[in-house]
């Protein structure tokens, strides 16, 4: 059976910061409690996410596995995007894939 994802969009200037929203609409894709979920650093670097979604300019998306499931976040102007979508295959990499270009 297929659970679907979940998805939102935040301010950038948001009170809670994107690596806790990636755990929350992961937790709540599969409807568990966060804290019943592997830590966010097994898959990658929670403040490394805060960071680029602090306003750089460079930054346009980022994807990675996270329990299971394929995490997309993208830089929207003055918002971020968060997505947690469907399950992610064996042979994907724990590593995480970012697209864009860095500012000079």
């Amino acid at each position: 059976m297929h659970t679907p994802g979940a998805s939102t969009t935040v301010s950038r200037d948001g009170d809670r910061n994107p690596s806790t929203i990636v755990v929350e609409l992961r937790a709540r894709a599969d409807g568990v409690d966060p804290l019943a979920l592997d830590p966010l650093y097994d898959a990658i670097d929670p403040d490394a996410i805060d960071a680029l979604c602090d306003g750089c300019s460079g930054f346009v998306s980022l994807e990675f596995p996270y329990c299971g499931r394929t995490v997309t976040i993208t830089n929207a102007g003055d918002e971020i995007e968060i997505a947690v979508e469907g399950g992610v295959s064996a042979g994907d990499s724990a590593n995480a894939r970012g697209t864009g270009t860095e500012s000079s």
